[in-house]
């Protein structure tokens, strides 16, 4: 089979202050480390969306994301369909339908 969706790796962070994405390579490497979510946001002023998170979806495949409130389920597949031309990204689609037309990530 085909991945029809493929995430590998991928991290999520939102600053919430001015001057804190000076911060990201720090955050990152203290949830690395074992820090919690609330730490990293009292700490360097960064909330945390996802954090190295991989996700396989093979063509024809059915998956579901659970999770409580705020886990980031959402987050996940949104920022792949968001991602910017020559933006740094670990995340591909096959295609899917959205309002009967085929689409690609670019």
């Amino acid at each position: 089979m085909s991945a029809a969706l493929e995430f590998r790796r991928v991290s999520i962070l939102f600053t919430q202050s001015r001057g804190s994405h000076r911060n990201l390579g720090k955050a990152e490497e203290a949830l690395r480390e074992g820090a919690t979510r609330a730490d990293i946001a009292s700490q360097f002023g960064i909330v945390v969306g996802v954090f190295d998170a991989s996700l396989r979806v093979e063509t024809g495949q059915i998956c579901v994301l659970v999770g409580l409130s705020g886990s980031g389920k959402s987050t996940l597949p949104a920022r792949g369909q968001r991602a910017e031309p020559g933006q740094q990204r670990r995340c591909a689609a096959a295609g899917w339908r959205r309002a009967g037309q085929r689409r690609q990530l670019r």
